[in-house]
């Protein structure tokens, strides 16, 4: 039959318990599968060998092509990081929900 109650909760577990579990489900690590799929054990030896060829060069187009090969490796670490959940955030704006519908 509803309510000011079933209503009020209703709009915590909106806010409070499933923008959590979203994150827990952690779609852009799920989403970052496609580009970590193709990370091959070739690939990583020869961003090795990249980054050993360029090591501690003085020449400067060497420490340009070492700068490359380094910033290729982050944003291949970069598909292996699991997503930020700021669970403060979120606790704030269930805390900002409740206290609105307890004031209606």
């Amino acid at each position: 039959a509803g309510g000011l109650v079933n209503d009020m909760y209703a709009m915590l577990a909106l806010n409070f318990i499933f923008p959590p579990l979203m994150f827990l489900m952690d779609y852009e690590f799920a989403m970052n599968f496609f580009f970590r799929r193709r990370l091959t054990e070739e690939k990583v030896q020869e961003l090795n060998r990249e980054l050993d060829q360029y090591r501690d060069k003085e020449d400067p187009v060497d420490k340009d092509m070492f700068k490359f090969a380094e910033d290729k490796v982050r944003s291949w670490e970069v598909c292996f990081e699991p997503t930020i959940m700021d669970l403060p955030r979120h606790y704030a704006n269930a805390e900002k929900t409740y206290f609105c519908c307890v004031r209606l």
